[in-house]
């Protein structure tokens, strides 16, 4: 009986509780069904839970997300530029910007993707972090989430100045060594960018960005232009 009532409170309850959308709950649902199906042509229940699951859910109101106008991206990358503590992640920025590509592409990304004498970049991957049923941390190198994931991007000029600068230090750094699976952008460790990792740094850029701003305006009587909260999904 309580297999039988639990499957549209749990949806529900995500909502509410835990914030999940609904084309998460959609795609847990088509999990669920076919399971719960195939436990009724077993004779293990006499109908289907979450035959009607879904009727109450709720549609989430749909959130406004803001891309950056272009005076708030060149203020964003000159502070980057000419900020020693931001320099590092200047090359993933304007990659981002230039190339519409998803935070866990670039993170994916090796150098054998990068088609320097075709001017693109090919996303053929993406990385994902997920937890197993032992409920352990995998982070692992997946396809793209779609056929039409798999793309070449034209690769513009400031694109491609960052993507030679870096890929001349990945060969200083690996004195010879081939580059083609070299990951092109890692952390300062040196480390796989996980896609949560990309929203730390962003938040990080536009916090510290902000402190600066509101600092020279205080001491030029001015009103601060502060940049928006962004995320690597916003460039």
């Amino acid at each position: 009986t309580g297999v039988q009532t639990c499957a549209l409170p749990i949806y529900i309850k995500l909502q509410r509780e835990r914030g999940i959308n609904i084309g998460s709950i959609e795609v847990l649902h088509e999990t669920l069904h076919p399971i719960f199906e195939g436990l009724v042509d077993d004779d293990i229940l006499k109908k289907n839970p979450a035959n009607k699951a879904m009727r109450d859910v709720e549609v989430n109101p749909s959130i406004k997300r803001h891309a950056l106008s272009k005076e708030q991206q060149h203020l964003l990358l000159d502070y980057i530029e000419t900020s020693p503590r931001q320099q590092y992640w200047r090359p993933l920025i304007v990659f981002l910007l230039g190339t519409g590509a998803r935070i866990g592409e670039a993170g994916a990304l090796r150098w054998k993707h990068v088609d320097f004498e075709r001017g693109v970049v090919n996303i053929e991957n993406s990385v994902v972090v997920y937890k197993n049923d032992s409920g352990q941390r995998v982070t692992e190198i997946s396809s793209t989430k779609t056929e039409a994931g798999t793309r070449s991007i034209p690769m513009f000029g400031d694109v491609r100045q960052v993507l030679l600068e870096l890929r001349e230090a990945a060969q200083f750094r690996c004195q010879g060594r081939t580059l083609d699976n070299e990951f092109v952008f890692v952390t300062r460790r040196g480390s796989m960018l996980v896609p949560s990792y990309g929203s730390i740094i962003t938040s990080y850029i536009c916090e510290n960005y902000n402190k600066q701003e509101m600092a020279r305006a205080e001491k030029e009587q001015r009103e601060p232009v502060l940049m928006p909260e962004f995320t690597p999904h916003s460039l």
